[in-house]
């Protein structure tokens, strides 16, 4: 394998036990900090770096267990906020779509136009 894999097979692993609020924060320190571990250790594998780091499941819960509480507080109000604003909004397009479909329909119906159709035969034509 090579360090691009390797590094991107770690944080992979690491990103599936980590909760989505603190994803791009732990995946950017810790790519800086792979790239300089391979950087001094160029012969490395995947199994050297599980040694040097830990598995990928118990680095990011220590992780999360290293971080002060304020950092951690503004991140999961930070997700909760982006959830509630992404949810609103979706609320709101489903709103507009559904009001927009029955003022269609009403306007429709209201500019309904009949047409007759006579049919012209022969029969029709010498009466």
């Amino acid at each position: 394998m090579t360090q691009e894999k390797i590094i991107s097979c770690y944080l992979r692993q690491v990103k599936r036990n980590c909760p989505f609020s603190f994803r791009k924060r732990l995946i950017a320190d810790l790519r800086s900090h792979l790239i300089d571990y391979f950087d001094d250790n160029p012969c490395n594998t995947f199994e050297d770096i599980t040694n040097h780091l830990g598995p990928p499941e118990k680095f990011a819960d220590e992780y999360l267990l290293v971080m002060d509480e304020i950092t951690r507080k503004k991140a999961l109000q930070k997700a909760r906020w982006t959830k509630r604003s992404v949810l609103a909004g979706i609320s709101a397009i489903v709103l507009i779509i559904a009001v927009t479909a029955v003022w269609m329909l009403v306007e429709i119906s209201q500019k309904r136009v009949y047409h007759s159709y006579e049919y012209i035969t022969q029969d029709n034509i010498e009466n």
